[in-house]
Protein backbone atom coordinates (compact mmCIF):
# COMPACT_ATOMS: atom_id res chain seq x y z
CA UNK A 1 0.00 0.00 0.00
CA UNK A 2 1.98 2.92 -1.56
CA UNK A 3 -0.81 5.76 -1.37
CA UNK A 4 -4.07 6.30 0.30
CA UNK A 5 -6.76 8.86 -0.24
CA UNK A 6 -7.80 11.33 2.00
CA UNK A 7 -11.62 12.53 3.04
CA UNK A 8 -12.42 15.89 4.95
CA UNK A 9 -16.30 16.52 5.32
CA UNK A 10 -17.93 19.80 7.21
CA UNK A 11 -21.37 19.87 8.26
CA UNK A 12 -23.84 21.95 9.82
CA UNK A 13 -26.04 21.59 12.70
CA UNK A 14 -28.71 23.29 10.88
CA UNK A 15 -29.04 21.16 7.99
CA UNK A 16 -30.43 17.97 6.55
CA UNK A 17 -27.61 14.80 7.71
CA UNK A 18 -25.35 17.86 8.23
CA UNK A 19 -24.82 17.04 12.26
CA UNK A 20 -25.65 13.99 14.24
CA UNK A 21 -24.34 13.86 17.47
CA UNK A 22 -26.56 11.26 18.79
CA UNK A 23 -25.33 8.67 16.39
CA UNK A 24 -21.82 9.50 16.95
CA UNK A 25 -22.26 8.33 20.84
CA UNK A 26 -24.43 5.57 19.47
CA UNK A 27 -27.26 6.71 21.11
CA UNK A 28 -28.81 4.77 18.06
CA UNK A 29 -28.00 2.43 16.45
CA UNK A 30 -27.92 2.55 12.08
CA UNK A 31 -28.41 -0.19 9.93
CA UNK A 32 -24.68 0.16 8.78
CA UNK A 33 -23.27 -0.70 11.98
CA UNK A 34 -21.77 -3.70 13.12
CA UNK A 35 -23.35 -4.55 16.65
CA UNK A 36 -20.85 -6.31 17.96
CA UNK A 37 -17.97 -3.91 17.08
CA UNK A 38 -19.67 -0.83 18.99
CA UNK A 39 -17.52 -1.17 22.14
CA UNK A 40 -14.35 -1.02 19.72
CA UNK A 41 -15.04 2.93 19.28
CA UNK A 42 -12.83 5.15 20.57
CA UNK A 43 -14.50 8.25 22.32
CA UNK A 44 -11.80 11.18 22.78
CA UNK A 45 -14.30 14.24 23.98
CA UNK A 46 -18.01 14.24 25.47
CA UNK A 47 -19.83 16.90 26.60
CA UNK A 48 -23.29 18.25 26.24
CA UNK A 49 -23.14 21.18 24.24
CA UNK A 50 -25.62 23.28 26.61
CA UNK A 51 -22.89 22.36 29.02
CA UNK A 52 -20.33 23.57 26.50
CA UNK A 53 -22.22 26.87 25.81
CA UNK A 54 -22.29 27.31 29.45
CA UNK A 55 -18.70 27.04 30.02
CA UNK A 56 -17.48 29.02 26.82
CA UNK A 57 -20.11 32.00 26.77
CA UNK A 58 -21.75 31.81 30.33
CA UNK A 59 -19.17 34.72 31.74
CA UNK A 60 -19.65 36.97 28.11
CA UNK A 61 -23.46 36.54 28.80
CA UNK A 62 -23.96 37.63 32.23
CA UNK A 63 -21.75 40.76 31.11
CA UNK A 64 -23.89 41.35 27.97
CA UNK A 65 -27.13 41.08 29.86
CA UNK A 66 -25.74 43.26 32.85
CA UNK A 67 -25.43 45.93 30.08
CA UNK A 68 -29.35 45.92 28.60
CA UNK A 69 -31.49 48.44 29.81
CA UNK A 70 -34.36 46.47 27.81
CA UNK A 71 -35.51 43.14 29.30
CA UNK A 72 -36.63 42.27 26.22
CA UNK A 73 -33.00 42.41 24.87
CA UNK A 74 -31.69 40.38 27.51
CA UNK A 75 -30.55 36.61 26.16
CA UNK A 76 -32.15 33.97 28.87
CA UNK A 77 -30.28 30.83 26.35
CA UNK A 78 -27.54 31.23 24.13
CA UNK A 79 -27.32 28.07 22.78
CA UNK A 80 -31.01 28.49 22.18
CA UNK A 81 -30.27 31.77 20.61
CA UNK A 82 -28.07 30.70 18.19
CA UNK A 83 -29.81 27.70 17.44
CA UNK A 84 -33.29 28.96 16.31
CA UNK A 85 -31.34 31.98 14.37
CA UNK A 86 -30.54 32.96 11.26
CA UNK A 87 -26.52 34.27 11.58
CA UNK A 88 -24.77 31.50 12.88
CA UNK A 89 -25.02 27.73 13.24
CA UNK A 90 -24.60 25.96 16.74
CA UNK A 91 -21.90 24.00 16.12
CA UNK A 92 -20.18 21.75 12.94
CA UNK A 93 -19.28 18.38 12.13
CA UNK A 94 -16.15 17.37 10.22
CA UNK A 95 -16.16 13.54 9.35
CA UNK A 96 -12.13 12.76 8.67
CA UNK A 97 -11.54 9.37 7.00
CA UNK A 98 -8.02 8.16 5.35
CA UNK A 99 -8.89 5.25 2.57
CA UNK A 100 -11.79 3.33 2.32
CA UNK A 101 -13.82 0.49 2.72
CA UNK A 102 -11.89 -1.24 -0.18
CA UNK A 103 -8.60 -0.37 1.17
CA UNK A 104 -8.93 0.14 4.77
CA UNK A 105 -11.70 -2.15 5.41
CA UNK A 106 -12.12 -2.32 9.34
CA UNK A 107 -9.99 -5.20 11.30
CA UNK A 108 -7.58 -5.44 7.82
CA UNK A 109 -3.71 -4.36 8.59
CA UNK A 110 -5.25 -1.46 6.32
CA UNK A 111 -7.70 -0.24 8.85
CA UNK A 112 -5.24 -0.93 11.94
CA UNK A 113 -2.83 1.35 9.96
CA UNK A 114 -6.02 3.94 8.98
CA UNK A 115 -6.56 3.72 12.77
CA UNK A 116 -3.32 5.02 13.87
CA UNK A 117 -2.99 7.98 11.06
CA UNK A 118 -6.76 9.23 12.71
CA UNK A 119 -5.49 9.18 15.79
CA UNK A 120 -2.48 11.20 15.44
CA UNK A 121 -4.79 13.66 13.47
CA UNK A 122 -7.09 13.76 16.03
CA UNK A 123 -4.53 14.24 19.00
CA UNK A 124 -3.10 17.79 16.83
CA UNK A 125 -6.61 18.84 16.08
CA UNK A 126 -7.38 20.89 19.47
CA UNK A 127 -3.68 22.69 19.11
CA UNK A 128 -3.61 23.45 15.00
CA UNK A 129 -7.53 25.17 15.74
CA UNK A 130 -7.76 27.04 19.22
CA UNK A 131 -11.18 28.46 17.91
CA UNK A 132 -12.80 25.23 17.12
CA UNK A 133 -14.00 23.82 20.83
CA UNK A 134 -14.28 20.17 20.49
CA UNK A 135 -17.31 19.19 22.68
CA UNK A 136 -17.53 15.95 21.17
CA UNK A 137 -14.81 13.48 19.41
CA UNK A 138 -15.55 9.50 18.57
CA UNK A 139 -13.28 7.17 16.40
CA UNK A 140 -16.08 4.59 14.66
CA UNK A 141 -14.20 1.38 14.24
CA UNK A 142 -17.43 -0.44 14.25
CA UNK A 143 -18.87 0.48 10.14
CA UNK A 144 -17.24 -0.23 7.03
CA UNK A 145 -13.84 1.89 7.56
CA UNK A 146 -12.23 3.75 10.44
CA UNK A 147 -13.54 7.33 10.31
CA UNK A 148 -13.35 10.35 13.15
CA UNK A 149 -16.88 12.57 13.50
CA UNK A 150 -15.85 15.48 15.65
CA UNK A 151 -18.23 18.34 16.57
CA UNK A 152 -16.89 21.67 16.88
CA UNK A 153 -18.74 25.57 18.44
CA UNK A 154 -16.58 28.13 16.71
CA UNK A 155 -15.85 31.04 18.83
CA UNK A 156 -14.19 34.10 18.65
CA UNK A 157 -12.25 35.87 21.80
CA UNK A 158 -12.24 39.63 20.39
CA UNK A 159 -14.49 41.32 21.89
CA UNK A 160 -17.00 43.67 19.15
CA UNK A 161 -18.81 46.89 19.58
CA UNK A 162 -22.43 44.68 19.56
CA UNK A 163 -23.35 41.36 20.69
CA UNK A 164 -21.13 39.72 23.43
CA UNK A 165 -17.12 39.87 24.16
CA UNK A 166 -17.00 35.61 23.27
CA UNK A 167 -19.47 34.29 20.69
CA UNK A 168 -20.61 31.51 18.74
CA UNK A 169 -19.11 32.75 14.76
CA UNK A 170 -17.12 30.07 12.39
CA UNK A 171 -15.86 33.03 10.57
CA UNK A 172 -14.71 35.15 12.84
CA UNK A 173 -13.16 31.97 14.95
CA UNK A 174 -11.19 31.40 11.58
CA UNK A 175 -10.13 34.73 11.08
CA UNK A 176 -8.72 34.44 14.41
CA UNK A 177 -6.52 31.68 13.57
CA UNK A 178 -5.14 33.44 10.45
CA UNK A 179 -7.62 32.43 7.67
CA UNK A 180 -8.76 35.57 6.21
CA UNK A 181 -10.55 36.15 2.93
CA UNK A 182 -7.93 36.65 0.87
CA UNK A 183 -9.60 37.61 -2.38
CA UNK A 184 -12.62 36.78 -3.82
CA UNK A 185 -11.96 33.53 -4.98
CA UNK A 186 -9.96 32.22 -1.53
CA UNK A 187 -12.20 32.39 1.46
CA UNK A 188 -10.99 31.51 5.14
CA UNK A 189 -13.05 28.42 5.16
CA UNK A 190 -11.90 27.21 1.99
CA UNK A 191 -8.41 27.81 3.09
CA UNK A 192 -8.93 26.45 6.20
CA UNK A 193 -10.20 23.26 4.50
CA UNK A 194 -7.08 23.21 2.56
CA UNK A 195 -4.96 23.26 5.65
CA UNK A 196 -6.12 20.36 7.71
CA UNK A 197 -6.15 18.37 4.11
CA UNK A 198 -2.56 19.50 4.04
CA UNK A 199 -2.28 17.72 7.70
CA UNK A 200 -3.66 14.72 6.65
CA UNK A 201 -0.76 14.60 3.57
CA UNK A 202 2.09 15.05 5.89
CA UNK A 203 0.76 12.41 8.07
CA UNK A 204 0.79 9.96 5.43
CA UNK A 205 4.56 11.29 4.46
CA UNK A 206 4.98 10.32 8.16
CA UNK A 207 4.26 6.85 7.99
CA UNK A 208 5.78 6.95 4.20
CA UNK A 209 2.76 6.91 2.27
CA UNK A 210 1.45 9.21 -0.56
CA UNK A 211 -1.56 10.39 -1.19
CA UNK A 212 -3.73 9.26 -3.45
CA UNK A 213 -5.79 11.75 -5.93
CA UNK A 214 -9.33 10.78 -6.77
CA UNK A 215 -9.78 14.38 -8.19
CA UNK A 216 -13.29 14.46 -7.02
CA UNK A 217 -15.12 17.26 -5.36
CA UNK A 218 -18.65 15.94 -4.02
CA UNK A 219 -21.20 18.70 -3.24
CA UNK A 220 -24.32 18.07 -1.49
CA UNK A 221 -23.86 13.83 -1.34
CA UNK A 222 -25.19 12.68 1.72
CA UNK A 223 -23.99 8.92 3.15
CA UNK A 224 -27.76 7.61 1.76
CA UNK A 225 -26.83 8.73 -1.36
CA UNK A 226 -23.21 7.53 -1.70
CA UNK A 227 -23.75 4.24 -0.28
CA UNK A 228 -26.59 3.70 -2.99
CA UNK A 229 -24.14 4.60 -5.82
CA UNK A 230 -21.45 2.06 -4.38
CA UNK A 231 -24.33 -0.86 -4.24
CA UNK A 232 -24.46 -0.32 -7.86
CA UNK A 233 -21.21 -0.35 -8.81
CA UNK A 234 -21.21 -3.32 -6.76
CA UNK A 235 -24.00 -4.97 -8.68
CA UNK A 236 -22.48 -4.38 -11.79
CA UNK A 237 -19.09 -5.35 -10.81
CA UNK A 238 -20.49 -9.08 -10.01
CA UNK A 239 -22.73 -9.35 -13.21
CA UNK A 240 -20.72 -12.28 -15.51
CA UNK A 241 -20.38 -12.11 -19.48
CA UNK A 242 -19.07 -14.19 -21.98
CA UNK A 243 -15.55 -13.83 -23.31
CA UNK A 244 -16.37 -12.43 -26.43
CA UNK A 245 -18.85 -9.32 -24.67
CA UNK A 246 -16.12 -9.17 -22.19
CA UNK A 247 -13.35 -8.35 -24.97
CA UNK A 248 -15.32 -6.18 -26.72
CA UNK A 249 -16.56 -4.47 -23.32
CA UNK A 250 -12.79 -3.83 -22.26
CA UNK A 251 -12.16 -2.15 -25.69
CA UNK A 252 -15.25 0.10 -25.55
CA UNK A 253 -14.18 0.76 -21.71
CA UNK A 254 -10.23 1.25 -22.43
CA UNK A 255 -11.41 4.22 -24.92
CA UNK A 256 -13.88 5.97 -22.88
CA UNK A 257 -11.13 6.16 -20.52
CA UNK A 258 -8.32 7.28 -22.41
CA UNK A 259 -11.01 10.05 -23.42
CA UNK A 260 -12.15 10.49 -19.58
CA UNK A 261 -8.65 10.96 -18.54
CA UNK A 262 -7.72 13.40 -21.30
CA UNK A 263 -11.01 15.25 -19.56
CA UNK A 264 -9.87 14.53 -15.98
CA UNK A 265 -6.56 16.04 -16.49
CA UNK A 266 -7.66 18.82 -18.24
CA UNK A 267 -10.10 19.51 -14.95
CA UNK A 268 -7.44 19.02 -12.47
CA UNK A 269 -5.70 21.73 -13.96
CA UNK A 270 -8.25 24.12 -14.74
CA UNK A 271 -8.19 27.27 -12.42
CA UNK A 272 -11.20 27.70 -9.98
CA UNK A 273 -13.07 30.73 -10.46
CA UNK A 274 -15.81 33.42 -9.52
CA UNK A 275 -19.02 33.99 -9.93
CA UNK A 276 -21.56 36.64 -8.66
CA UNK A 277 -25.30 37.71 -8.82
CA UNK A 278 -27.35 40.48 -8.32
CA UNK A 279 -30.54 38.69 -8.07
CA UNK A 280 -30.06 35.39 -5.36
CA UNK A 281 -32.72 33.38 -7.72
CA UNK A 282 -30.16 33.51 -10.98
CA UNK A 283 -27.48 32.26 -8.22
CA UNK A 284 -29.97 29.37 -6.51
CA UNK A 285 -31.27 28.84 -10.03
CA UNK A 286 -27.74 27.95 -11.35
CA UNK A 287 -25.70 26.64 -8.64
CA UNK A 288 -29.37 23.92 -8.12
CA UNK A 289 -28.96 23.09 -12.08
CA UNK A 290 -25.08 22.58 -11.77
CA UNK A 291 -25.68 20.20 -8.66
CA UNK A 292 -28.26 18.20 -11.36
CA UNK A 293 -25.24 17.78 -13.95
CA UNK A 294 -22.66 17.07 -10.78
CA UNK A 295 -20.50 19.50 -11.90
CA UNK A 296 -18.37 20.55 -8.97
CA UNK A 297 -18.83 23.85 -7.35
CA UNK A 298 -18.06 25.49 -3.82
CA UNK A 299 -20.29 28.28 -2.03
CA UNK A 300 -18.59 31.41 -1.01
CA UNK A 301 -19.73 34.03 0.92
CA UNK A 302 -20.78 36.34 -2.16
CA UNK A 303 -21.63 33.63 -4.58
CA UNK A 304 -19.81 30.75 -5.44
CA UNK A 305 -16.55 28.66 -7.69
CA UNK A 306 -16.18 26.23 -10.79
CA UNK A 307 -13.37 25.41 -12.91
CA UNK A 308 -13.08 27.89 -15.51
CA UNK A 309 -13.62 24.79 -17.91
CA UNK A 310 -17.27 24.38 -16.82
CA UNK A 311 -17.23 28.12 -17.59
CA UNK A 312 -19.53 28.17 -20.82
CA UNK A 313 -22.42 25.45 -19.07
CA UNK A 314 -22.46 28.06 -16.63
CA UNK A 315 -23.07 30.90 -19.23
CA UNK A 316 -25.82 28.87 -20.86
CA UNK A 317 -27.53 27.90 -17.42
CA UNK A 318 -27.42 31.63 -17.13
CA UNK A 319 -29.59 32.10 -19.80
CA UNK A 320 -31.95 29.57 -19.35
CA UNK A 321 -32.79 31.31 -15.82
CA UNK A 322 -36.45 33.39 -16.33
CA UNK A 323 -36.64 36.01 -13.48
CA UNK A 324 -39.71 36.05 -11.46
CA UNK A 325 -42.08 39.14 -12.62
CA UNK A 326 -43.97 39.11 -9.38
CA UNK A 327 -44.88 42.70 -8.08
CA UNK A 328 -44.38 43.34 -4.71
CA UNK A 329 -48.26 42.82 -4.12
CA UNK A 330 -47.52 39.09 -4.76
CA UNK A 331 -44.15 39.41 -3.04
CA UNK A 332 -45.86 39.91 0.03
CA UNK A 333 -48.53 37.05 -0.22
CA UNK A 334 -46.64 34.66 -0.95
CA UNK A 335 -44.93 35.79 2.11
CA UNK A 336 -47.43 36.07 4.35
CA UNK A 337 -48.43 32.43 3.06
CA UNK A 338 -46.65 31.99 6.45
CA UNK A 339 -48.58 30.86 9.72
CA UNK A 340 -46.23 33.13 11.77
CA UNK A 341 -46.40 36.46 10.30
CA UNK A 342 -49.93 35.85 9.60
CA UNK A 343 -50.36 35.29 13.46
CA UNK A 344 -48.58 38.32 14.15
CA UNK A 345 -50.40 40.90 12.20
CA UNK A 346 -53.51 39.03 12.70
CA UNK A 347 -52.94 40.12 16.58
CA UNK A 348 -51.58 42.94 15.80
CA UNK A 349 -55.22 44.08 13.87
CA UNK A 350 -57.29 42.84 16.76
CA UNK A 351 -55.26 45.42 19.18
CA UNK A 352 -55.98 47.97 16.56
CA UNK A 353 -59.89 47.16 16.44
CA UNK A 354 -59.80 47.61 20.06
CA UNK A 355 -58.05 50.91 19.61
CA UNK A 356 -54.82 50.33 20.57
CA UNK A 357 -52.24 53.46 18.68
CA UNK A 358 -48.51 53.72 18.54
CA UNK A 359 -49.08 55.74 21.57
CA UNK A 360 -50.84 53.64 23.29
CA UNK A 361 -48.70 50.55 22.72
CA UNK A 362 -45.41 52.94 23.39
CA UNK A 363 -47.08 53.73 26.86
CA UNK A 364 -48.05 49.84 27.34
CA UNK A 365 -44.39 48.67 26.66
CA UNK A 366 -42.89 51.53 28.91
CA UNK A 367 -45.42 50.39 32.10
CA UNK A 368 -44.45 46.47 31.12
CA UNK A 369 -40.61 47.03 31.40
CA UNK A 370 -40.95 49.35 34.58
CA UNK A 371 -42.99 46.75 36.22
CA UNK A 372 -40.55 43.88 34.82
CA UNK A 373 -37.50 46.15 36.52
CA UNK A 374 -39.22 46.59 39.81
CA UNK A 375 -40.02 43.26 40.49
CA UNK A 376 -36.66 42.31 39.49
CA UNK A 377 -34.88 45.13 41.39
CA UNK A 378 -37.69 43.50 44.48
CA UNK A 379 -36.42 39.99 43.78
CA UNK A 380 -32.80 40.99 43.88
CA UNK A 381 -33.26 42.64 47.21
CA UNK A 382 -35.41 39.75 48.53
CA UNK A 383 -32.43 37.35 47.92
CA UNK A 384 -30.13 39.79 49.49
CA UNK A 385 -31.98 40.16 52.76
CA UNK A 386 -33.03 36.36 53.15
CA UNK A 387 -29.14 36.01 52.85
CA UNK A 388 -28.72 38.55 55.89
CA UNK A 389 -31.53 36.88 58.14
CA UNK A 390 -30.43 33.16 57.50
CA UNK A 391 -26.75 34.44 58.48
CA UNK A 392 -28.21 36.79 61.69
CA UNK A 393 -30.29 33.57 62.79
CA UNK A 394 -26.94 31.55 62.29
CA UNK A 395 -25.17 33.44 64.54
CA UNK A 396 -27.59 33.62 67.41
CA UNK A 397 -28.18 29.96 66.92
CA UNK A 398 -24.46 29.70 67.33
CA UNK A 399 -24.18 32.19 70.69
CA UNK A 400 -27.66 31.64 72.80
CA UNK A 401 -28.19 27.81 71.84
CA UNK A 402 -24.73 26.31 71.52
CA UNK A 403 -23.45 29.10 73.77
CA UNK A 404 -20.07 29.69 71.35
CA UNK A 405 -20.07 33.15 72.24
CA UNK A 406 -17.49 34.54 69.55
CA UNK A 407 -16.66 38.02 70.11
CA UNK A 408 -17.44 39.06 66.74
CA UNK A 409 -20.16 37.22 66.56
CA UNK A 410 -22.03 38.97 69.13
CA UNK A 411 -20.53 42.16 68.68
CA UNK A 412 -22.54 41.62 65.72
CA UNK A 413 -25.82 40.59 67.00
CA UNK A 414 -25.49 43.59 69.51
CA UNK A 415 -25.35 46.06 66.71
CA UNK A 416 -28.66 44.67 65.50
CA UNK A 417 -30.62 44.26 68.57
CA UNK A 418 -30.84 40.10 68.84
CA UNK A 419 -31.02 39.13 71.67
CA UNK A 420 -31.20 35.34 73.86
CA UNK A 421 -35.06 35.91 73.87
CA UNK A 422 -35.98 37.24 70.44
CA UNK A 423 -33.55 35.51 68.17
CA UNK A 424 -36.34 33.14 67.42
CA UNK A 425 -38.18 35.21 65.77
CA UNK A 426 -35.90 35.60 62.93
CA UNK A 427 -37.14 32.94 60.91
CA UNK A 428 -40.56 34.19 61.06
CA UNK A 429 -38.83 37.05 58.88
CA UNK A 430 -37.06 34.24 56.50
CA UNK A 431 -40.33 32.27 56.09
CA UNK A 432 -41.79 35.50 54.73
CA UNK A 433 -38.99 36.35 52.72
CA UNK A 434 -39.15 33.00 50.99
CA UNK A 435 -42.71 33.00 50.58
CA UNK A 436 -42.57 36.13 48.89
CA UNK A 437 -39.74 35.12 46.59
CA UNK A 438 -41.40 32.45 45.42
CA UNK A 439 -44.29 34.23 43.83
CA UNK A 440 -42.53 36.49 42.53
CA UNK A 441 -40.50 34.15 40.84
CA UNK A 442 -43.80 32.43 40.00
CA UNK A 443 -45.02 35.64 38.28
CA UNK A 444 -41.95 36.80 37.01
CA UNK A 445 -42.13 34.64 33.89
CA UNK A 446 -45.44 35.54 32.54
CA UNK A 447 -44.48 39.03 32.77
CA UNK A 448 -41.06 38.47 30.71
CA UNK A 449 -43.40 37.01 28.12
CA UNK A 450 -45.91 39.48 27.98
CA UNK A 451 -42.93 42.28 27.93
CA UNK A 452 -41.42 40.74 24.79
CA UNK A 453 -44.84 40.24 23.02
CA UNK A 454 -45.33 44.20 23.60
CA UNK A 455 -42.36 45.04 22.62
CA UNK A 456 -42.55 42.60 19.59
CA UNK A 457 -46.30 44.27 18.44
CA UNK A 458 -44.68 48.24 19.07
CA UNK A 459 -41.34 46.62 16.16
CA UNK A 460 -44.30 45.25 13.82
CA UNK A 461 -46.27 48.92 14.65
CA UNK A 462 -43.16 50.83 13.94
CA UNK A 463 -42.37 49.54 11.01
CA UNK A 464 -46.05 50.08 9.69
CA UNK A 465 -46.24 53.59 10.57
CA UNK A 466 -42.74 54.38 9.15
CA UNK A 467 -43.96 52.54 5.79
CA UNK A 468 -41.05 49.91 5.69
CA UNK A 469 -42.92 46.59 7.13
CA UNK A 470 -43.42 44.92 3.37
CA UNK A 471 -39.26 45.75 2.52
CA UNK A 472 -38.54 44.03 6.06
CA UNK A 473 -40.48 41.33 5.20
CA UNK A 474 -38.45 40.91 1.86
CA UNK A 475 -35.57 41.49 3.54
CA UNK A 476 -36.25 38.56 6.03
CA UNK A 477 -36.89 36.32 3.03
CA UNK A 478 -34.10 36.56 1.27
CA UNK A 479 -31.64 34.82 3.86
CA UNK A 480 -34.39 32.06 4.13
CA UNK A 481 -34.37 31.60 0.44
CA UNK A 482 -30.66 31.56 -0.12
CA UNK A 483 -30.38 28.93 2.61
CA UNK A 484 -32.51 26.61 1.01
CA UNK A 485 -29.32 25.78 -1.28
CA UNK A 486 -27.11 24.91 1.76
CA UNK A 487 -27.91 21.67 2.82
CA UNK A 488 -24.90 19.17 3.98
CA UNK A 489 -22.38 22.02 4.31
CA UNK A 490 -18.95 21.48 1.44
CA UNK A 491 -17.89 17.65 1.13
CA UNK A 492 -13.94 17.51 -0.35
CA UNK A 493 -12.20 14.09 -1.36
CA UNK A 494 -8.60 14.38 -2.61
Amino acid sequence: MNNLSTSFTLGKAGAINGANVEHNNRDFIAANVDTNRIADNITYTRIDVREAYRDLFGEALETYNAKQTRNDRKIDDYYEHIANGRREEAFYEIIVQFGDGKNCPVGSQGGELAKRLLDEYMRGFAQRNPNLFVFNSVMHLDEVSPHLHINVIPFYTRERKNGLSTGVSMRAALEEQGFTNKHKKENSLVEWEDSELKIMEQILKRHGLGREVKNALYAHMSVDEYKESQDEQKIVATQSWNAENAVAKLRHENATLKVENQKLTTEKHSAWKGFYYSVPEKQSYVMERLSELQIPFRETESGFEAQDIHTAQIRKLEKQFKPSNNSHREVLRDLLDNDENLDRLAELNKRINAGATLTSLRNEFAALDKSVAEKESKLAELKSELAFFRDLHSKGERCFKFYDENESDLAFLVKHKVTADNYERIMQLITANESEIAELEKSLPDERAKLRESSDTLTEMEKIAAGTYVQSLIEEHKPRLQSEFVRNGLKRVD
